[in-house]
């Protein structure tokens, strides 16, 4: 599968952010896969950079190691979309 067929899994927002190389760090996102993963998907997830957190049905949360392996997860035949989290707003500190 070629970058651009991969990048095409990933939601809009986060391929700009990736893009502009905005993208630090390790990485909160849910995927959509094909059906509910099996526990060897869930080893070649692994293997490809991702840290499973939950997973219901064919939406799994967890985090990609960092910008580097987001195409790796992507790539995997399963996946169907790919959503990294962004920050809404900026945490304060009270005073």
């Amino acid at each position: 599968m070629s970058n651009s067929e991969c990048l095409k899994k990933v939601d809009p927002r986060s391929r700009r952010r990736l893009a502009t190389g905005s993208l630090h760090g390790t990485l909160e996102a849910m995927l959509r896969t094909e059906r509910p993963i099996t526990l060897s998907q869930e080893k070649e997830l692994r293997d490809a950079g991702w840290m499973g957190r939950s997973k219901i049905g064919t939406v799994v949360s967890g985090t990609i190691q960092d910008s580097e392996h987001v195409l790796a997860v992507a790539q995997l035949p399963f996946v169907r979309q790919v959503e990294i989290s962004q920050t809404l707003f900026e945490e304060v500190e009270e005073v």
